[in-house]
């Protein structure tokens, strides 16, 4: 009897465990599908979005290619017409070094009188008067007379003529003569005989400070207004003496590859009646053209014997260190007189 009951309750328990098991399934059974629904859903609701966002995203990405598109061409239109510009550009440089300068083909833009004498200038002549050369050296003229002042030659210009090119040698010169009780500047000679002839001569006297000009065979004749005295040969100009009126101030010009050159330049300061002041500026910078001076403005290195004479080396050391150098230069005098020099 006991033990019929031990298995009575041992049934029930077992019984109530099955079916506790089985209600246990079932709410699991019933939550799983609603999750997997809510998850689809949600899956669902998501996906949408997503389409919806790629929809709206389309047209901006399509408005962005097209922008890019159209800075692209215009970059390509920018540049091709850059390289047009570049290339006409060009062309023209190319044509303007072609064509050769002629007498007709100067212009006369450049009067050159908006130049100021240069205070530091290296080469001057100042005063009763006072040499300031090349070379750094300063000393005072003790003589009168006619002399070589300033020599350029050696340098070989190259230009274009007839579309070949030529070359000539350049040759100018400047003239000076010192009088007076204290020897002053009173005349300057500027004489172009570059070629191997005698092209242009342009003179300025202290009396009156007025260029004159004469051409080859021709009368002095004075300056009225701002030129350029030129002897062409055929069509071409070689050099010139360019003139301006309001300041005095004289530039010798020559022909080069890259057209009508300044090459030097007087700079004068005048005191009509009286006397001229005078600095020389060498014009084309870092051309080395010093190399191609010689004359009473070069400097002492460049005299004859390579230095100053020896009666002159002698004054100067009695002199001692604290004066001014006082020479004659003897070797830069010129016998023939003023109107045979040009």
């Amino acid at each position: 009897m006991a033990k019929l009951m031990w298995l009575s309750l041992w049934f029930a328990i077992f019984s109530q465990a099955v079916v506790g098991e089985e209600d246990q399934s079932c709410i699991l059974q019933s939550q799983n599908p609603r999750d997997a629904l809510l998850k689809s859903e949600a899956t669902t609701a998501q996906k949408s979005t997503n389409e919806k966002l790629q929809q709206l995203q389309k047209p901006k990405e399509d408005f962005m290619k097209a922008i890019d598109s159209e800075e692209k061409r215009a970059r390509s239109v920018e540049d091709s017409l850059q390289a047009e510009l570049d290339k006409l550009k060009n062309s023209e440089e190319t044509e303007e070094k072609a064509v050769p300068r002629t007498a007709e083909s100067v212009e006369e833009d450049d009067d050159d009188d908006d130049v100021v004498p240069q205070d530091n200038a290296p080469l001057a002549v100042l005063g009763d008067p006072h040499i300031h050369t090349l070379e750094g050296q300063h000393y005072l003229l003790l003589s009168q007379g006619n002399f070589d002042l300033w020599h350029f030659s050696g340098l070989q210009t190259t230009f274009m003529a007839q579309n070949l090119k030529r070359k000539v040698d350049i040759d100018w010169q400047i003239y000076t003569h010192y009088s007076g009780g204290m020897s002053f500047t009173k005349g300057l000679l500027v004489v172009d005989k570059s070629g191997g002839k005698l092209r242009q001569t342009a003179e300025l006297i202290a009396e009156d400070c007025q260029w004159r000009t004469k051409m080859p065979g021709g009368d002095w004749e004075v300056v009225k207004e701002s030129k350029l005295l030129s002897v062409p040969d055929g069509e071409d100009v070689v050099t010139g003496l360019k003139l301006g009126l309001k300041t005095r101030h004289l530039t010798m010009k020559m022909n080069t590859e890259q057209g009508l050159t300044n090459g030097g330049r007087p700079l004068l300061e005048l005191q009509p009646g009286h006397h001229i002041n005078l600095r020389m500026d060498m014009m084309r910078k870092g051309a080395n053209d010093e190399q191609y001076v010689q004359g009473e403005i070069r400097g002492l290195s460049k005299r004859k014997g390579g230095k100053v004479n020896a009666e002159s080396e002698d004054f100067m050391l009695q002199m001692g260190s604290g004066t001014e150098m006082q020479l004659t230069d003897e070797e830069f005098s010129v016998k023939r007189r003023w109107q045979e020099l040009g």
